[in-house]
């Protein structure tokens, strides 16, 4: 079915990008030293927060190149320290509210 199908579609896209944000800000650590702190969020990914003194190890070319949206168009959420590992990320799913099931599941960087 092509709700079904686009469902499906929606998962993948959240699950990749959660695995793209993971990846830049496992970058981001190797160069400074840590994760960008939560009020900076993953905007920190693209350019270098105010208020940071980076010296030169921060990428100025920055560790992503633009921040997706969630399927739902709406923001990642990013949470550090995270609560099931160094860092969390998630998307609220369709209804952008915690919980929920299934395409209202949310879809986060660790295993349920």
């Amino acid at each position: 079915t092509i709700g079904g199908n686009q469902d499906k579609a929606a998962l993948i896209k959240a699950r990749a990008d959660i695995n793209s944000l993971s990846q830049a800000l496992g970058m981001y650590r190797l160069d400074m030293m840590d994760y960008p702190p939560e009020d900076f969020g993953l905007e920190a990914l693209i350019s270098l927060p105010n208020g940071i003194d980076s010296g030169e190890r921060y990428n100025r070319e920055g560790y992503i190149q633009k921040l997706p949206a969630d399927p739902w168009d709406r923001p990642y959420v990013y949470i550090y320290p995270g609560e099931h590992g160094p860092f969390d990320i998630l998307s609220y799913g369709s209804d952008g509210q915690p919980g929920g099931e299934d395409m209202a599941a949310d879809i986060t960087s660790w295993e349920e």
